[in-house]
């Protein structure tokens, strides 16, 4: 970091003191009576701050290098996946990817000969590798949940990336659950909101922890889309955790991703205000570092 940004920080750093201070309401005197107050609105992000986590000097969320843009990175973005979530071979077993996306994952396991591949998302995307809705190959993928059910239940599932995104994740697991045979898998991955690329924003503003520190509004000025979700909540380990007992779920398997916090985090204002933010006494160097969770699930 240059004394440009360092300077920079400090100046942020009396910016953020300066609001804090304004955001504390009044005191009443003692000999009147206690005035009612609405909370003010919160304040803006200064623009220099802004510019901070565009520059450079700010971390990026995931190297840049590894961004998915071709076909041919999702097909490899998808057999890493294979790889990594699905412990077996799915040789003779049906195999659903619940949140399938284009069905990158879905076609690669018909390479294992399953009995059937299905991947089911709520809508078709624009680029489609196969006719969606026709089943060929051992291959199908829909739209149509009852026509997930009409072929299930599955020997294995695969829920990528997806309980992050859901505004219900307890009926979404419910559902998964409903679609599961009696000793079916359920290969589960998450995104901790408080990782390095919770806002999931990084393939338009590929910055660590940006969602952490920007308002919404101001992602969406940025990046011109809306946060998946639009509110800074913390989803800890156990929060996905306390759903899967609630559901009935039994964890068999369970393991983090985690990821380096850089020291650029370390610094001031940036540590206060993560500190702060996360009302902890200390700088949330574990939440933080926690990128992915992974489970395995059997009913």
């Amino acid at each position: 970091m240059n004394d440009k940004q360092i300077k920079l920080l400090e100046q942020i750093g009396s910016l953020f003191l300066e609001l804090s201070k304004s955001m504390k309401p009044e005191q009443p005197s003692a000999k009147t009576e206690p005035v009612k107050q609405t909370p003010p609105p919160p304040p803006e992000t200064p623009k220099s701050f802004v510019d901070l986590v565009q520059s450079e000097d700010w971390p990026s969320a995931v190297d840049p290098e590894a961004l998915v843009q071709t076909e041919e990175d999702k097909y490899e973005r998808a057999e890493g996946i294979i790889d990594l979530m699905i412990e077996h071979h799915t040789e003779g077993l049906k195999f659903l990817d619940f949140g399938c996306g284009e069905g990158h994952v879905s076609k690669g396991i018909v390479s294992q000969n399953p009995s059937l591949s299905v991947g089911y998302d709520i809508k078709q995307p624009e680029n489609q590798i196969v006719p969606w809705d026709v089943e060929k190959d051992s291959l199908l993928l829909t739209t149509n949940l009852e026509k997930v059910k009409s072929n299930g239940p599955y020997d294995v599932i695969l829920v990528y990336d997806v309980l992050d995104h859901c505004e219900n994740p307890i009926e979404a697991l419910n559902t998964i659950k409903s679609l599961a045979g009696d000793k079916g898998k359920i290969f589960v991955r998450c995104h901790p909101w408080c990782s390095r690329h919770g806002g999931h924003i990084y393939q338009d503003l590929n910055k660590a922890f940006a969602h952490l520190f920007l308002t919404p509004e101001e992602i969406k000025s940025i990046t011109g889309k809306d946060l998946m979700l639009c509110q800074k909540v913390f989803l800890p380990q156990r929060t996905y955790t306390n759903w899967f007992k609630q559901v009935g779920f039994q964890v068999k398997h369970e393991n983090t991703d985690k990821n380096i916090v850089e020291n650029f985090f370390f610094k001031e204002p940036l540590k206060t205000i993560l500190v702060n933010m996360f009302k902890i006494n200390q700088f949330p160097k574990f939440q933080m570092e926690q990128s992915f969770l992974d489970y395995v699930l059997l009913k």
